[in-house]
């Protein structure tokens, strides 16, 4: 079985790219994800990085990511121990995975494939690339605004119908986190929900916000209408998503935009969580647009 190794900088396409792999049945093993799953299931690795790092290093089961990355990104002796005690299980757990396929070819991904050599064991590499100019498009919004903006105006949208609601006001700025993660953060969904849990410190919030942004983050999978109405089946998730729609609906959006938001909504019902100020200028702006 032929090893295929595949790379790429951020906004270059190389998720696009896997997906495809993926769609057509291909074996692909993320390097990343697994990293993360090994450093925190196998009880020898974890028992190493505590004594290199400190035992606090874990929080119960859960590996501080942020802490981690704090000592090591900063220290490249201390990066280097670190990939000396993870790779090697890396490598062992990638054997294991190949061993079990059946097909012609595997993919590999991996964000640092060259970087940490491991392009050596490969016997093709695709390094995904694209012009500088579609690398900012991607990491921009269609209307030429950083995606941050965005969060910013469904916040300011919440904040102006739910100014006591601290919930859903911290859920709108961090509602397209896990979505767009690895399109504009170069981060896979797992570090990113690991970045979110670690600055989250009231627990009661922190597993509100970890519903309701799972919930938020759409598997393309899922029909949309059967997608919104999941989310609006959460109090926080909902009111979200709302201020999410009319944000969208008053930049431009394209006619596809406009009746797949028309169609979901026809489809189904907005609760009575949502305000009915909130809910009206929705609606006034779904039926400007159909004029």
């Amino acid at each position: 079985m032929k090893i295929i190794g595949l790379t790429g900088g951020i906004g270059s396409g190389k998720s696009k790219v896997l997906n495809v792999f993926k769609s057509l049945g291909v074996p692909c093993y993320e390097s990343d994800k697994a990293a993360k799953k090994i450093m925190i299931n196998d009880q020898d690795l974890s028992n190493q990085i505590k004594s290199v790092f400190g035992s606090d290093i874990y929080i119960g089961n859960q590996l501080d990511t942020k802490k981690l990355a704090n000592l090591v990104f900063n220290d490249r002796a201390k990066l280097a121990i670190l990939n000396a005690i993870v790779h090697p299980k890396v490598t062992e757990d990638f054997k294991s995975y190949t061993s079990k396929q059946n097909g012609p070819y595997i993919i590999k991904e991996a964000a640092i494939l060259i970087e940490s050599e491991a392009y050596k064991n490969c016997d093709l590499i695709i390094l995904v690339t694209a012009p500088k100019s579609d690398r900012v498009d991607r990491i921009f919004r269609r209307d030429g605004t950083p995606y941050i903006s965005h969060p910013l105006e469904v916040y300011n949208i919440t904040k102006r119908y739910y100014p006591s609601n601290q919930g859903a006001q911290l859920l709108a700025l961090l509602h397209d986190t896990l979505e767009d993660a690895e399109k504009v953060g170069n981060l896979t969904q797992d570090e990113a929900f690991q970045m979110i849990q670690n600055s989250i410190h009231d627990r009661k919030i922190l597993i509100q916000i970890n519903r309701a942004l799972e919930l938020l983050t759409h598997d393309k999978s899922v029909p949309y209408v059967e997608y919104l109405q999941s989310v609006l089946s959460n109090p926080l998730a909902g009111i979200v998503k709302i201020s999410d729609l009319i944000h969208n609906l008053s930049h431009n959006p394209s006619p596809r935009q406009i009746k797949k938001y028309s169609d979901a909504l026809s489809a189904v019902r907005i609760p009575r969580w949502i305000s009915d100020e909130h809910k009206k200028e929705l609606l006034d702006i779904l039926g400007f647009h159909r004029k």
